[in-house]
């Protein structure tokens, strides 16, 4: 789930001031998916906090972000490395409906961004 991964953390940065560069608390972007996403959208794209902290490795990996790994996932912090990576697979998620003929999908893309829109992001 690493594209839907990929999209949330797009649409999340988005809405708050950090920009590329700037650290995002791993913590605050789990908490998100977890306490909000799941109980309130009914969206489970991880089975975990590590299933999560796995989606951002790859993206790592894909060169899209960086991770400050620290033994402590409560202390982990994530920095956009490549914002227009990260946005055209945002894109790609947003029109994937669309491309597939799945409706479905749609509706995941406007639960996450109802999601975001309703929560406060921290500074």
């Amino acid at each position: 789930m690493w594209t839907y991964t990929a999209y949330i953390l797009s649409k999340y940065l988005t809405k708050g001031p950090i920009k590329e560069g700037v650290e995002l608390k791993f913590a605050e972007f789990a908490n998100f998916i977890f306490k909000i996403l799941w109980p309130n959208e009914k969206l489970v794209f991880h089975d975990s906090i590590e299933d999560l902290f796995l989606d951002i490795k790859y993206l790592e990996k894909l060169g899209i972000l960086t991770l400050n790994e620290s033994d402590n996932l409560e202390k982990a912090t994530i920095k956009i490395a490549d914002k227009a990576k990260l946005e055209r697979i945002a894109k790609i998620v947003e029109d994937s409906a669309t491309l597939t003929g799945v409706e479905l999908l749609n509706t995941y893309v406007q639960r996450i961004n109802s999601a975001i829109e309703r929560q406060p992001i921290a500074t």
